[in-house]
């Protein structure tokens, strides 16, 4: 089956969390004999860094090709509507060539945007080709975002509601609220979890630690989970002991570092690093085996429960000890005291107390890292989700978007 992958809020290979779940996503169909191609649109988030488009042309099996707005950014909003204009330009001529050769079978769009969802329903319509939408975030449930970007992707939601046939949803609590939108029409929807690829993080029976574990990490948008990071400092701050470290991997603004290192408690200083360069997946994985305990806080939100944490599969992977909050989609694959060790969702006392159980039973927070992973294994695994997923896109008409 032949698949095209498309979205505005990736770029590879220096995208974030979204980049590495359509990553995991592309490798686990090709898995199965699919042949996958990945075109980033017209990029709508600004991180900081330059983004990055080395992967050109085949990588690792996979073809990628980029609409100019997905490789840079304009100066001035003028700039941003012409380049807008261009990208859907260039993204029809990438599309139109594309057909030259064997059409998709099916479209995956990850994303939210309206326009760009729009652009490819119309692009799809006249090719006959299934457009199949992913949804991993509920928008209205994220704080602090620009009305006009709420209002953009609420119309988004309305339109994949509308006019998809089949839709892909993260979590059980996006399930209920695309069945809530679509009640009058039949629309199939498949939930699929956040995915990890075992190949590229052996048994840790197989590659043992090499630090002495005295280290916790935290690994996050720091900018975009400022109360979380916030939470795991003050966590780190009831810990008794003083030899060990944590880690705040992830992109912070120099403000959110500042206010972040005020929390620090006088006997924690130099004890806490951040990590806000861009790691290897390599360096990171690394990073993560080598660690006492992976840290995932959170509040019982309506944004985690909507969402599912797609560092979840890749901490799990990795065999360590995970300290997850029980929200949302965690506690239905997790057991605590068996598979992780889950904790009441945003209390630091909490966190501090299992933390300072994975130093005072090594042995126990060893076999929990075990038993994690083996989840991981079972219900996170690229290959065994895509052929999930594969087998249900089989199931679709060869054109079914009304």
């Amino acid at each position: 089956m032949r698949i095209l992958i498309t979205g505005e809020v990736f770029s590879f290979p220096a995208g974030y969390a979204a980049t590495d779940y359509v990553r995991k996503l592309a490798m686990g169909l090709k898995s199965h004999g699919a042949e996958v191609f990945v075109m980033p649109l017209h990029f709508t988030e600004q991180p900081p860094s330059t983004i990055n488009t080395l992967w050109r042309g085949c990588h690792d099996g996979i073809r990628y090709a980029y609409a100019p707005g997905s490789c840079r950014f304009p100066r001035s909003q003028t700039g941003w509507r012409v380049l807008s204009k261009l990208a859907r330009l260039h993204a029809w001529l990438r599309l139109a060539g594309l057909m030259l050769g064997s059409r998709p079978r099916v479209v995956l769009f990850y994303g939210r945007s309206f326009s760009w969802f729009a652009f490819l329903l119309r692009w799809t319509g006249r090719m006959r080709i299934p457009l199949v939408p992913i949804v991993v975030e509920w928008t209205p449930a994220i704080p602090d975002r620009r009305a006009e970007v709420v209002d953009e992707e609420n119309k988004f939601y309305a339109l994949a509601a509308r006019h998809a046939s089949k839709i892909v949803v993260i979590s059980d609590a996006l399930k209920s609220e695309f069945s809530r939108l679509c009640v009058d029409r039949p629309v199939d929807i498949l939930k699929m979890p956040v995915l990890c690829l075992p190949e590229e993080c052996p048994s840790p029976v197989d590659f043992p630690a090499t630090s002495d574990c005295k280290y916790f990490v935290y690994c996050a948008d720091l900018n975009a989970y400022l109360e979380d990071a916030l939470n795991v400092v003050v966590a780190f701050n009831l810990l008794a002991d003083t030899k060990y470290k944590l880690l705040l991997i992830g992109r912070v603004s120099k403000k959110n570092r500042a206010h972040l290192q005020e929390k620090i408690s006088e006997n924690k200083i130099g004890l806490v690093e951040f990590v806000s360069e861009r790691l290897t997946d390599t360096d990171l994985r690394t990073q993560y085996r080598n660690a006492t305990a992976l840290l995932l806080p959170g509040a019982d939100s309506l944004r985690n429960r909507m969402r599912f944490p797609s560092k979840l599969a890749e901490y799990l992977v990795s065999g360590r000890p995970v300290i997850a909050s029980s929200m949302g989609e965690v506690p239905l694959y997790l057991q605590d005291g068996i598979s992780a060790l889950l904790i009441t969702p945003a209390s630091a006392t909490a966190m501090a107390q299992a933390m300072e159980t994975c130093l005072s039973s090594p042995i126990d927070s060893a076999r929990i890292g075990l038993c994690g992973r083996e989840v991981a294994l079972r219900s996170f695994d690229a290959g065994k989700v895509c052929g999930l997923l594969l087998e249900w896109l089989s199931a679709a008409p060869e054109y079914s978007n009304p």
